[in-house]
């Protein structure tokens, strides 16, 4: 029933979608999210143990962060999926929308299991390319923006859904997670940077 429901929201997500908003609550969509940061931890994992690590960045060290993270998948994603539902409800009330976090949880969460696609991929390109095929591997490994534009997509329907805002406001609530991420990250290189300096002289 599950894996229907998720084949559903990502494949059927206009017809869908609603239906799930309406059936499931965030604590049993909390654990879609769980098993889909399982899933894409262990496919993650095994397409790092199999690139080559010449072509890993940062080589054995690159290895080792990524088995970290791996491991680590699961409670990030968790993690993250409740935060950027916070963000999106904030941006969306910002917009003139109610709050409706509740209802963003159970939409959004049945979008995550999308991003084990871009685990596939990668593990595909891991493949060739540790069976000498490069140029394939790279090729494949253009798939998985494919995938991160359709989980995009599938943010975007969500928002536009719930908080009924048009398709440029819903694109803009749900990039604001990963917007805000990466001010937060630039903001933390520029201070690091300051300090190094100023440690340096």
């Amino acid at each position: 029933m599950v894996v229907q429901d998720v084949a559903d929201a990502l494949f059927r997500p206009r017809r869908r979608m609603p239906l799930l908003v309406a059936e499931r609550g965030p604590i049993g969509t909390g654990f879609v999210v769980l098993v889909a940061g399982a899933l894409c931890g262990g496919i993650g994992l095994a397409a790092t143990l199999i690139e080559p690590v010449g072509s890993i960045a940062g080589g054995e060290t690159g290895r080792r962060a990524g088995i970290v993270l791996s491991a680590l998948l699961p409670v990030v994603l968790l993690a993250m999926w409740v935060i950027d539902a916070y963000v999106v409800d904030a941006g969306a009330r910002m917009m003139g929308a109610p709050s409706r976090r509740r209802e963003y949880l159970v939409a959004s969460g049945f979008a995550v299991p999308a991003l084990v696609g871009f685990e596939v991929v990668s593990l595909l390109a891991a493949v060739l390319d540790s069976s000498g095929a490069a140029d394939v591997a790279v090729a494949v490994g253009f798939l998985r923006y494919a995938v991160l534009a359709w989980y995009v997509a599938l943010l975007t329907l969500a928002a536009r859904g719930i908080y009924d805002l048009p398709t440029v406001g819903a694109l803009t609530a749900a990039l604001l997670p990963y917007a805000l991420m990466t001010t937060l990250l630039l903001v933390a290189v520029v201070v690091m940077s300051i300090l190094y300096s100023a440690h340096v002289r």
